[in-house]
């Protein structure tokens, strides 16, 4: 294939060396034979040219294509990072919220507890001190019995 842009510059060179017409200021002489055959050289080549710049053309036109899908992967990806980050961030946040109300309800049960469990020690040592005392009153009575009948 003969470089188009050779051929060109073949043709400008032709026409701008050819002898100037003696009737017009414009008009050449140019030999018609050669630059038939210049055209026509330059036809064949183009059909290549033009393939190629077809290829050139769809190839951009994937490359685009390509990218653009990338891009709209990435953004999608990033998309769904970027939620799932928040789910986490959410899932943090329940679980402290719900972490603390368990701390909350544990130490409000604990209080309870604690509370119930003076009551019942209160209760035993209520109970206990009861039966000491009564316990006391039987060995105090016993004993005043024992000294009325020492006394006889």
């Amino acid at each position: 294939m003969e470089n188009i842009d050779l051929l060109l510059d073949e043709l400008q060179g032709a026409v701008e060396h050819a002898k100037k017409s003696v009737f017009s200021g414009s008009d050449i002489i140019i030999n018609r034979s050669y630059l038939l055959e210049l055209i026509s050289r330059i036809r064949a080549g183009l059909p290549e040219v033009i393939a190629e710049a077809n290829y050139i053309k769809q190839q951009r036109e994937e490359m685009l294509y390509d990218a653009s899908e990338k891009a709209t992967k990435l953004v999608a990806d990033a998309e769904q990072r970027a939620n799932d980050l928040l789910d986490q961030s959410e899932i943090i946040a329940k679980a402290e919220a719900e972490a603390k109300a368990i701390v909350e309800d544990a130490s409000a049960y604990k209080e309870k507890m604690e509370f119930d469990a003076k009551i019942k020690i209160d209760k035993m040592l209520a109970d206990s001190e009861q039966t000491i005392t009564d316990t006391l009153m039987l060995i105090r009575n016993n004993r005043e019995e024992l000294r009325g009948m020492l006394k006889k």
